[in-house]
């Protein structure tokens, strides 16, 4: 997930495209416009909540670190896990210069690609419409006869 302030704008843009199943990585960014930016006592943070539980909050820069001046895009990347079907808000927040931006965006987590059209989703993954032989053998899912077929040896 991409998460970029327009430095010129003054707004965030939200680019969930990326999102996976059990989690992402979300990148701070900043659209400069190819300028160097100043700050001025800058500090940004982003809350992810999930279901509507309890915020995750993240705050840069960390203690005893200033950010002066940048000519990069990116300023962080926070890993974050989740799992498919959760709900989750971000809402971010920059400060620079005594002034505060917000925004503010939501997305269900996708859940990973449906194995075979006969699985069905058991609210934490994909399951079999059959359970798969607990004998210690090897098997394969076989979709046009709905059933676990045992692997050669």
């Amino acid at each position: 997930m991409r998460i970029t302030y327009d430095t010129a704008t003054g707004d965030f843009a939200f680019e969930d495209g990326t999102i996976r199943p059990f989690g992402a990585s979300i990148e701070a960014r900043l659209d400069r416009h190819g300028e160097t930016i100043h700050f001025d006592g800058l500090e940004f943070g982003l809350t992810i909540t999930r279901d509507g539980g309890d915020p995750e909050t993240h705050t840069f820069p960390p203690p005893g670190v200033t950010y002066r001046s940048t000519d990069q895009d990116l300023l962080t990347v926070v890993p974050v896990r989740w799992r498919p079907d959760e709900v989750i808000t971000v809402e971010v927040r920059i400060t620079t210069s005594g002034q505060t931006m917000t925004g503010r965006h939501g997305l269900t987590v996708p859940r990973p690609p449906r194995p075979y059209p006969s699985w069905v989703w058991d609210s934490t993954r994909w399951a079999a419409p059959v359970p798969e032989p607990d004998d210690g053998g090897l098997y394969q899912w076989d979709e046009a006869g709905k059933k676990w077929s045992a692997l050669p040896d």
